[in-house]
């Protein structure tokens, strides 16, 4: 429903301070199902042209919508500005809005932040060749946001930002909306048997995930030690790529499956219980790596793998348990491929 105006009584506002006798009334979803839930708003491509544009003239549901660094979030009920309307500058958390342009703050957290935000609105988007497209799609914003921060984009995770952006995972069935589909490893395909999708990286996920968001009193219990990426172009590298493992060093533990995910726990003589999201439903998975803790621990679960005769390991999920132990776990070196 668009936004429209009433009449308003005078016992209800202090006409003394503000004799206006109309308000707006206008849902807090509006942006969202007017803008952003329109069929362009599931289109991975057209995020990248978004943030990129300096000025944006979208086609909303029953209106025009306009978008710049000094007018953000303007429509034609709001021809001056949702934050004007509201007389706040930052009124996104609570209306759900997107920002239009790439952050120009020099601190680091809200870039980061920023770059969260961007990559999980992107997984909720989608292309029509996924195995092809995953990372050029978003590869120009990722070379802004790496000028930015001055840091390399490793399979379309930031240097200084592992192990930690390691964390994220698929949503869950239940959450999915009714335009979202299941996400799934991208399997490599006979036209593009060359470009291989390590599995760490969410760009090895064709659908909605949840990114995490680093905080300030986080604790990390895991190192990235060193990664080994291979792009297809020299001219682009946050391009396609060829191959890219990551080397972590994890607190790791092995898991075991007896109607619900578990870690053995000398401390309680008995198991702790994992709140475990696995990848694809196809993977399964025997080990875990712990790479973060706030309040609760987070981490990968892994598989075995063999790479040249080497042992490697592949992330086929993500677990989680609020418990202020870590089961019977040993700090060990891995290769993720």
């Amino acid at each position: 429903m668009p936004p429209f105006e009433v009449q308003t009584a005078a016992e209800i506002f202090n006409y003394q301070e503000d004799p206006r006798n109309t308000r707006a009334v206008w849902s807090q979803e509006y942006f969202d199902d007017a803008l952003y839930s329109q069929p362009l708003g599931f289109r991975a491509w057209a995020l990248q042209e978004r943030l990129l544009a300096p000025r944006v003239l979208a086609f909303g549901l029953g209106e025009l919508f306009w978008d710049c660094s000094e007018l953000p979030n303007a429509c034609e009920s709001f021809a001056g500005g949702i934050a004007g309307a509201l007389g706040t500058t930052r009124p996104w958390k609570r209306l759900k809005l997107k920002q239009k342009t790439i952050s120009d703050s020099e601190d680091r957290e809200t870039l980061e932040g920023a770059w969260s935000a961007t990559v999980e609105d992107y997984t909720n988007r989608k292309l029509t060749y996924p195995e092809k497209d995953k990372l050029l799609a978003l590869s120009a914003v990722a070379a802004r946001f790496g000028g930015a921060v001055d840091d390399i984009c490793v399979a379309g995770h930031f240097w200084k930002t592992l192990p930690f952006s390691l964390a994220w995972s698929v949503l869950p069935s239940h959450r999915l909306k009714p335009s979202q589909t299941q996400a799934r490893r991208m399997r490599n395909t006979h036209e593009e048997k060359s470009n291989k999708f390590p599995s760490w990286s969410w760009v090895s996920i064709d659908g909605p995930l949840k990114i995490p968001y680093r905080f300030p009193d986080e604790n990390l219990i895991a190192d990235a030690q060193k990664y080994m990426p291979s792009s297809r172009s020299d001219a682009n590298p946050t391009g396609l790529i060829t191959f890219a493992s990551l080397q972590i060093k994890a607190l790791c533990a092995e898991i075991e499956w007896n109607g619900v995910w578990k870690i053995s726990d000398e401390e309680t003589n008995g198991n702790i219980t994992l709140k475990v999201t696995i990848d694809d439903s196809e993977d399964y998975p025997v080990a875990a790596a712990l790479v973060r803790f706030l309040g609760s621990v987070e981490g990968l679960v892994l598989k075995e793998a063999n790479l040249n005769e080497q042992l490697v390991y592949e992330r086929i999920g993500h677990f989680s348990v609020y418990w202020p132990s870590v089961g019977e776990s040993q700090e060990r070196t891995l290769t993720l491929i």
